[in-house]
């Protein structure tokens, strides 16, 4: 939602007016023609004259489909039409002063006569504003395209409630549906026009002419608002610098200084690497709105990418070196990282030292490749992956005891518990056949936490089958099987080994 539109509020339901005046006769005149859906005559149709205020008048239509009233007196109308083997015909609403003569078309579709038009039946009118307040509520939560369809409904229940075609624009207009949205504001003010003239009793405020100002405001905003979302698409499609220079000549042609604009024009020359001129411009959004979080959050944003400038250019050749490095070129993409090194910050190199890193390692430089990991470590202790990576490295060159060194270390944890991590390892280890090795890190995982339970099992598991220490396994399976979380299947497989320990070592 822009912030132009959040400043158009949600209409009310439909208000009603209360009627009572005198009538004033003029010699107004109204030919309503009769047609099906083809556009045939439709004749013998009752034709009503309803005048909001004064007594209905009926024809029938001739042969023709022709009914024609005459001497008609000012104010406003409705016109129904009824046949049988056709749903009733309704043509609202009718403005007649003084001398006027108007032609209204009735289309007849087939279907049942006797069925009640939305004033002929409150339920019917019900149902309509609360399907209007369910797309009104809708857009409150700011899902408007979910507000189109009960507003829909509801003017088809409700064809002549204005409140239903402004609320039904706002929508429209909300997701750039320009179209739809101005056709819905025509006809929201022109049945709002004539509800206008309407009199209203006790002096009553005539809420129709309040809409249509409001309508008015919309109209006139919308060319606006049609331009700021062809720029806002430029800055979406990354086309910065004709969205900067949109930005800048919408303020230059603007009545009235818009904060908003400058924000935006701001991120156009921003995301150009223009920072001075991005921070000049945001400054003057700031001090239209000096408490405007966005605006700090921005300005703070545009000043550290000015200081790092040198890192944006620094990021060109990091993706060179990343392309040199996926087409297999190890040694090129190593120097592409290495030349890289010098031109940026010390505290900025984390992510180029474990490029290097990498690279070393597919070019057989364990020694350079362990260095160049640690340094990334060193330069951004709180990134698991780089220890996570290193860790695998020590696995794949067979350094087990720097591996687990390096699991004991609780930084490698990250947010996972220690003796997790460590286990795991373990029975990696174990299902690799590196059982030697696995059972030091199910050591270290109960020196982690002692009551592990699966390491009990494990380890005790590995020194049985391994003849190591039968004494050292008993004891670790003994106390496996009195441990509240053990496995029911490993607590099985535990007494039957304690049998066998027990004969093996008495």
């Amino acid at each position: 939602m822009t912030r132009d539109m959040r400043s158009i509020r949600l209409a009310w339901a439909a208000t009603a007016l209360l009627l009572g005046a005198s009538v004033l006769w003029a010699d107004s005149k109204v030919d309503v023609q009769c047609v099906d859906a083809s556009g045939n005559p439709v004749s013998g149709a009752r034709v009503i004259l309803q005048s909001f205020g004064g007594k209905p008048r009926e024809q029938k239509s001739d042969g023709k489909g022709k009914a024609s009233f005459t001497k008609i007196e000012d104010g406003v109308f409705r016109i129904v039409g009824r046949k049988e083997g056709f749903d009733p015909a309704m043509h609202e609403f009718l403005s007649l002063k003084g001398s006027a003569a108007q032609n209204v078309t009735l289309q007849f579709k087939p279907g049942d006569p006797q069925k009640q038009l939305y004033f002929e039946n409150q339920a019917q009118q019900q149902k309509s504003i609360e399907l209007l307040n369910q797309g009104i509520q809708a857009m409150q939560a700011g899902k408007f395209a979910d507000a189109e369809k009960p507003m829909q409904q509801s003017i088809e229940l409700y064809p002549s409630n204005p409140d239903g075609f402004f609320n039904l624009a706002i929508a429209y207009l909300q997701q750039q549906k320009w179209g739809p949205g101005e056709e819905a504001l025509k006809k929201a003010v022109e049945i709002a026009t004539v509800l206008s003239e309407l009199p209203t009793t006790g002096g009553a405020a005539n809420p129709y002419k309040e809409m249509i100002q409001r309508v008015q405001e919309i109209q006139g905003k919308l060319p606006g608002l049609k331009q700021r979302a062809e720029v806002d698409k430029l800055l979406a499609d990354k086309r910065f610098d004709e969205a900067a220079a949109k930005y800048k000549e919408m303020i230059q042609a603007a009545t009235e200084k818009d904060s908003d604009l400058y924000y935006n024009l701001a991120i156009a020359l921003g995301n150009g690497r223009k920072y001075d001129e991005a921070i000049a411009a945001l400054d003057q959004g700031i001090q239209l709105k000096p408490t405007e979080k966005a605006y700090q959050d921005l300005k703070k944003q545009l000043i550290d990418f000015k200081q790092n400038a040198v890192l944006i250019e620094g990021q060109k050749s990091l993706d060179e070196g990343k392309k040199l490095y996926d087409a297999g070129d190890y040694a090129g993409a190593l120097k592409k990282y290495e030349a890289l090194l010098p031109t940026i910050p010390e505290k900025n190199q984390a992510t180029i030292w474990y490029q290097i890193a990498v690279t070393q390692a597919q070019l057989k430089q364990p020694d350079k490749a362990i260095a160049a990991f640690k340094k990334a470590m060193e330069l951004a202790p709180g990134n698991t992956e780089y220890r996570k990576t290193l860790a695998q490295y020590y696995l794949n060159e067979k350094r087990f005891q720097e591996t687990l060194d390096l699991y004991s270390d609780a930084k490698a944890a990250g947010s996972q518990p220690l003796d997790q991590v460590l286990f795991a390892l373990g029975e990696k280890l174990s299902s690799q056949g590196n059982s030697e090795v696995a059972q030091l890190a199910f050591e270290r995982t109960l020196a982690a936490n002692a009551s592990h339970a699966e390491a009990h099992y494990e380890l005790g598991m590995l020194l049985y089958y391994g003849k190591k220490n039968d004494k050292r396994a008993r004891d670790l399976l003994t106390k496996y099987i009195a441990m509240s979380d053990a496995k029911k299947d490993h607590v099985d497989n535990a007494k039957t080994v304690l049998v066998v320990i027990k004969k093996r070592s008495p």
